[in-house]
């Protein structure tokens, strides 16, 4: 079988391989405890690998799509993952209250503690900074056609709104593993479990997003942005409060909403 005919009839299982790929080769490339330390981190080839990385998941949406459907495919997997089109209440939700929310649990959480509310290091040059390579350009490269621009309508087209949404979360938690196996190695297995929670939890509410509001881009880069900018803020002693905030929010979702399918507008961007 050729590569191009394992494209166009495994779309989604070629594209999740074609990210893990991508990503793991690169973080084995790259100078890290356990990697291969092939390529230094003061060395310029570092930088450029580590952007190729963070941007595996629209580089391989963008390969699959063009692979699987030509340039027909690519454009319209485009055209829908760019769709900004939604209703102003839901980028007042998304880009104001959902941040807001993250950030005021963890000032109540510090309050009670007795510890400080936000980082010492956030000052107005960290902030922009942070806000956008954390807040912006790392999620773009994840999102924009990726695992909502391209792998996100795939997976509901075959499952339920929760199961695509905690399948989603399950892979994009693999795909954070190298990166979360050394950092977290001091809080051990359960740090590790609290981590992949907040992902498939995060991937609920993405998916509730997009099904209510109609737009990819906005459910997201959207919801992708102001979760990294929202967790920039907090003192490290009460960051991890975002985390079980969001993953109460993706609790609420499917208590009130169910297992699926979740309502949604009377535009289907996965079919403009």
């Amino acid at each position: 079988m050729m590569p191009n005919d394992f494209f166009r009839r495994h779309e989604l299982l070629g594209f999740f391989l074609l990210v893990m790929t991508l990503s793991w080769g690169i973080y084995a490339v790259l100078s890290v405890p356990g990697g291969l330390g092939l390529v230094a981190r003061d060395n310029p080839a570092s930088g450029i690998l580590s952007f190729c990385k963070q941007f595996s998941p629209s580089i391989a949406g963008l390969i699959v799509a063009y692979v699987a459907g030509g340039r027909a495919g690519a454009r319209r997997m485009r055209r829908a993952a760019l769709d900004w089109r939604a209703a102003p209440k839901w980028y007042a939700l998304v880009l104001l209250a959902f941040p807001l929310f993250l950030v005021g649990a963890g000032a109540v959480v510090s309050v009670i503690q007795g510890t400080p509310a936000l980082s010492p290091d956030v000052t107005p040059g960290y902030l922009v900074a942070t806000v956008v390579f954390i807040g912006i350009v790392g999620p773009a490269g994840e999102e924009l056609f990726g695992w909502r621009g391209f792998a996100l309508p795939g997976l509901l087209e075959r499952v339920g709104d929760f199961q695509a949404s905690v399948l989603l979360g399950i892979v994009w938690a693999l795909w954070h593993a190298p990166v979360w196996s050394w950092p977290l190695q001091k809080g051990g297995v359960p740090a590790q479990l609290a981590a992949v929670c907040f992902v498939v939890a995060i991937s609920i509410v993405m998916t509730w997003v997009y099904r209510k509001s109609g737009s990819l881009l906005l459910a997201g880069l959207g919801v992708h942005a102001a979760s990294n900018a929202a967790h920039i803020l907090p003192h490290d002693s009460t960051v991890w409060v975002g985390h079980w905030a969001t993953t109460f929010l993706a609790l609420v979702i499917v208590a009130t909403q169910g297992l699926g399918p979740w309502t949604q507008t009377g535009r289907s961007p996965a079919a403009t």
